[in-house]
């Protein structure tokens, strides 16, 4: 289980934040909120605070692989993080999404989807127990949502905990418990709960 803590006056700019929360293995939980409210922050901040224990999958482009093919991205991967992925989910990852049809392709070539699938593909290769995950459906087709979904409970599965933010989750099918954030007395709080 791990139990996440912020408590900071100045998060952000227009409000502080105090936020406890607890996930346990196998357990996903999903932020929503109002646009702005500091979801994306929050995440980075738990994660600035426990990079050791977690992965990040962000919602930035993948420019240090800009001019180069899938190919070389993925031997470039597999040589620099070898030792912490699984090397078998990597690549059950990467041909789900279909990127070993792809692999000639340079990464500057990409669509927004099929940026977004190598993005989850490296972000999800990281042999940890937490992921976190900010708005991955982003750009996705309904038929990469199946996948992500299946992935996720494949990981879930394995006792994987995940920390999700999304605007729109009705494409994970599994249960989970939705946090919606709020500002009380210009503080950054957990509001709502329920479970899906």
């Amino acid at each position: 289980m791990y139990n996440l803590h912020l408590n900071d006056p100045l998060f952000l700019p227009h409000c502080g934040c105090d936020i406890s929360l607890s996930v346990q293995s196998g357990e996903m939980i999903t932020i929503v909120g109002e646009n702005g409210i500091g979801k994306t922050s929050l995440v980075q901040r738990f994660y600035q605070e426990n990079a050791d224990q977690m992965t990040l999958v962000e919602q930035i482009p993948l420019d240090i692989f800009y001019d180069r093919s899938l190919k070389k991205v993925k031997e470039i991967f597999l040589d620099a993080r070898g030792h912490i992925i699984k090397k078998d989910f990597f690549l059950k990852v990467w041909s789900r999404f279909g990127l070993d049809k792809k692999e000639d392709r340079m990464q500057s070539s990409l669509s927004g989807g099929e940026g977004q699938v190598l993005k989850i593909s490296l972000g999800l290769a990281p042999d940890t127990d937490l992921y976190l995950l900010d708005e991955p459906s982003h750009y996705l087709d309904d038929s990469m949502k199946v996948v992500l979904n299946e992935l996720l409970q494949d990981l879930l599965s394995q006792n994987k905990s995940i920390i999700m933010i999304e605007h729109n989750y009705s494409w994970v099918k599994s249960s989970m418990k939705v946090i919606e954030l709020e500002q009380k007395s210009s503080t950054l709080k957990i509001g709502k709960t329920w479970t899906t």
